[in-house]
């Protein structure tokens, strides 16, 4: 037993403040005998500040009039609380912003009566955190089912549409007219569309969620190798590095995506006899640029930024519909990792570049 709080809090002073966290010592009245200079940092009040004052002005209101009846309980049980026993709790700082905290308690005997030694982390970023990852699961579930719904509910009928149209094609006279050759092409055509567009929305999707997965150092090199043999590449289509790609921070399947998408979207929008595309780094300043620079039909300028938005329909080299998701995926992927912004302008192979940026 202590002989005098005074006379020891004294002699703690100087330990006190170097706890990184908050360190209160309170009386069987709740009032405040003294504390650290982190509680400033946790709850913005400084030592002066506190000192005398009741408890309840770090609560929130709702707890103010029935806070007493727990200290008086800590004082009667003398019941060692640790940190992290899975309660949540709440302070007030002097703005009146709450704020999620844990709490270790342990008493104090002097001769002069029993005290309480509270010392107090600021856990809300923590929470933040938790509430983060506990929603990134609930979206993860709710993509299973989507996935199902795309999958099954929906590109089912869509392959007995294109079964049917085969066998009314199968069906019909041989000397068919040329109207209705054309509109069961018109209908095939729409089927692929509609397929193209649930496989785009749910790779758009999955993009969203590779936020979360933590990056690696990746070598591009062997993700521009893994890519090109994922790809069916025309035999008269060129891909080549102009340069070794660095290695950069990234989630690795982020990077393949992101190459498949940039290569298979110059393919497809390429009708050149022979296509090229060319992938190069440079570094500018703090700044990697990445460029993927092909020789086919150059964008107008006007028409750049709606490249990638969701969901925006253009012709391919075969002149089919494209809708657009391939591009919107890369800018997700983009935007969400460390690079800066992607765009895209004139090549000097006379069709259009893709670059992105890339922070060092």
């Amino acid at each position: 037993m202590l002989n005098n709080l005074n006379d020891s809090l004294y002699l703690l002073a100087g330990a006190f403040d170097l706890f990184p966290d908050a360190i209160l010592v309170v009386d069987v009245e709740g009032t405040i005998r003294n504390s650290n200079k982190q509680v400033e940092s946790v709850f913005g009040y400084t030592v002066a500040e506190l000192h005398l004052k009741n408890l309840n002005m770090l609560l929130p209101e709702r707890y103010t009039q029935y806070h007493h009846n727990f200290v008086a309980k800590f004082f009667e049980t003398t019941t060692i609380r640790k940190m992290g026993a899975g309660v949540s709790l709440f302070g007030r700082k002097k703005d009146g912003k709450e704020i999620n905290i844990d709490i270790a308690l342990s008493l104090i005997e002097t001769n002069t009566g029993k005290f309480a030694l509270a010392v107090i982390r600021d856990i809300s970023d923590k929470m933040k955190l938790v509430d983060h990852i506990s929603s990134i699961e609930k979206i993860k579930k709710e993509l299973e089912q989507f996935s199902y719904v795309l999958t099954h509910d929906l590109k089912a009928p869509l392959q007995k549409v294109k079964a049917l149209t085969h066998l009314i094609h199968l069906e019909l006279p041989e000397k068919e007219s040329e109207d209705v050759k054309t509109m069961i092409s018109y209908i095939n055509e729409s089927v692929d569309g509609m397929e193209s567009l649930i496989h785009g929305v749910l790779e758009y999707h999955k993009a969203k969620l590779t936020r979360v997965d933590s990056a690696t150092l990746v070598d591009l090199n062997d993700v521009f190798d893994q890519a090109v043999k994922l790809l069916v590449v025309p035999e008269t289509f060129t891909i080549k590095l102009k340069n070794t790609l660095p290695s950069i921070m990234i989630n690795k399947t982020s990077a393949l995506q992101l190459f498949l998408n940039l290569i298979s979207n110059a393919i497809s929008h390429n009708n050149k006899e022979n296509g090229l595309l060319e992938i190069s780094s440079t570094i500018v300043g703090d700044q990697l640029v990445f460029e993927f620079a092909d020789n086919g039909t150059p964008i107008p300028e006007g028409q750049r930024e709606k490249l990638f938005d969701i969901g925006v329909q253009m012709k391919n080299a075969g002149s089919r519909i494209s809708h657009g998701f391939g591009l919107s995926i890369v800018k997700e992927i983009i935007e969400s990792s460390n690079a800066q912004r992607i765009w895209c302008e004139d090549s000097e192979l006379g069709g259009t570049a893709f670059k992105f940026s890339w922070n060092l």
